[in-house]
């Protein structure tokens, strides 16, 4: 935010500068004018940082198996539809306040009467809302290991910058252990 009126502020004193040529010209006057609106640009249009960087840039980070207590992950999987709606600003909110890992405040609700899959299982972050569904082809699975309600629960969020793409897709895995 505070980029963008930096960078609004800085083109209206290029755009302010330029003007003034009119009433005498100035080589200097000139190629300040256009620095200002220059930068001022490059500010206003430029992206927020990444605040979750995988090592490699073009592929998903792949998380070690064992990590909840030396224990392997029972299902995993990752989160479907997390770019759609406001879903991404749903999980970089997650990232700022929680990091790029954590354990629980994660809700599963199946959905019967979603009309693309009376199957359907949708995912709520606690604090957040939804950030998506499980995966298709897995809901009857992980259904099933659901509806048994015994399971611990692992995320992981992070983000990868496809080549076709403007900037960072974040992405959420989850993953289901069986309690001690």
């Amino acid at each position: 935010m505070l980029k963008k009126v930096g960078g609004g502020v800085l083109i209206l004193f290029g755009a302010v500068g330029l003007f003034n040529l009119i009433a005498e010209f100035s080589f200097t006057s000139l190629i300040i004018g256009i620095a200002f609106i220059f930068i001022g640009y490059k500010l206003f249009t430029s992206k927020p940082k990444v605040v979750a960087k995988t090592a490699s840039t073009n592929n998903k980070k792949d998380y070690p198996n064992k990590d909840l207590d030396g224990k392997a992950a029972v299902r995993k999987f990752n989160v479907q539809g997390v770019t759609k709606d406001n879903r991404q600003q749903l999980i970089l909110q997650i990232i700022k306040k929680h990091g790029t890992e954590g354990v629980g405040n994660i809700s599963f609700i199946p959905e019967p009467d979603n009309e693309y899959d009376p199957k359907a299982i949708k995912i709520i972050f606690d604090e957040v809302g939804p950030i998506g569904y499980v995966p298709k082809d897995r809901n009857e699975e992980i259904g099933k290991l659901l509806a048994k309600k015994i399971y611990n629960i692992k995320w992981f969020a992070s983000s990868f910058s496809p080549d076709d793409a403007d900037g960072d897709i974040y992405y959420m895995e989850v993953r289901l252990y069986n309690p001690a």
